[in-house]
């Protein structure tokens, strides 16, 4: 099944995250769709500041290279689609809503 090839890789890599110097969060969380057929996976992983998140992506791309793994060539190959990108916290306001 894709869903556990899926979780068992991030599984792996998120264990790795938790081994990297400034990883303050590491989260995975998951929804599946009414029927069953979609499911959606969430990881955010939150860095001390962006010297942290920039050495973590270079040790990640050495941590693949070593194990021989293709990320993205693991998604296309089970039809999973991701949306990746950088995200900063929005501050909270003091304002009552």
């Amino acid at each position: 099944m894709h869903q556990s090839a899926f979780e068992d890789r991030l599984a792996i890599i998120h264990g790795y995250f938790d081994t990297l110097p400034g990883c303050l969060y590491n989260r995975v969380v998951l929804s599946a769709g009414e029927n069953g057929d979609m499911v959606k996976i969430v990881t955010i992983v939150e860095w001390r500041d962006r010297q942290a998140l920039d050495a973590a992506k270079s040790a990640v791309g050495a941590f693949y290279a070593k194990s021989g793994f293709d990320p993205a060539a693991f998604m296309a190959e089970r039809g999973i689609t991701g949306v990746f990108g950088v995200f900063l916290p929005v501050e909270r306001s003091t304002k009552s809503l």
